[in-house]
């Protein structure tokens, strides 16, 4: 989606991201590594598993769709224990932030942050500013309308949290990139009022996830 307002400027995305197979396999090795050292990890209660994890061919497919490069601010809205962010880290090298209400998924992902950070380093990899916020997003969003790229992992989210993102959005500057897991709001049906009014603030664009880029847990 992308946001017009004459009030803000506009952000125009820069030269394409392209992720190498070999970069995904390093990424993906470096997430195995931190989060076996992760000792918040380790203390999260017997049995408590995400009910979904972001793979990294998927991270790869926004980052590629959105042009993303090292000049773009990434929000993650519902990070998580930070998956997305390290992964986004790693191969945009751009400034990210990630905002999580549970605190267990938190206290991982503030963890991580440093653990993630040296093994970036030792790799030569991209490290770029990251920052992790344990709050509600509903309430925090106004203070990140800064960031050109949004990723929104609200597949479980609730139907108040949606519409309240939805209306922050509008806040974001024009050219804004948003990535969400379902929709924030009905599109498909310009004849309606409501939905004529909501395609004057955003283009929308649905995408498929390939088989694999969405690992679940039923536990």
């Amino acid at each position: 989606m992308s946001l017009p307002s004459p009030k803000r400027r506009k952000v125009e995305p820069a030269t394409a991201t392209v992720v190498s197979d070999e970069l995904l396999e390093v990424i993906g090795e470096m997430k195995e590594e931190v989060y076996e050292a992760c000792v918040a990890k380790r203390k999260m209660f017997k049995g408590w598993k995400c009910p979904k994890e972001i793979q990294d061919s998927l991270v790869r497919r926004m980052m590629e769709l959105g042009r993303v490069t090292r000049n773009d601010v990434f929000l993650d809205l519902g990070c998580g224990r930070g998956n997305v962010v390290a992964a986004v880290a790693a191969m945009a090298g751009c400034e990210c932030i990630g905002i999580e209400i549970t605190k267990e998924n938190y206290a991982v992902a503030a963890e991580s942050q440093t653990l993630f950070s040296e093994w970036r380093r030792s790799a030569s990899l991209p490290d770029p500013k990251i920052t992790f916020i344990h709050g509600d997003i509903k309430k925090l969003i106004p203070f990140y309308t800064h960031a050109s790229v949004v990723w929104i992992s609200n597949k479980l989210f609730p139907p108040d949290t949606d519409i309240a993102v939805y209306g922050q959005l509008k806040k974001f500057a024009p050219g804004t990139r948003i990535f969400s897991m379902k929709d924030l709001i009905v599109h498909h049906r310009l004849e309606s009022y409501k939905q004529a009014e909501t395609a004057k603030w955003f283009k929308f664009v649905d995408f498929q996830w390939e088989p694999g880029d969405v690992e679940w847990c039923n536990e």
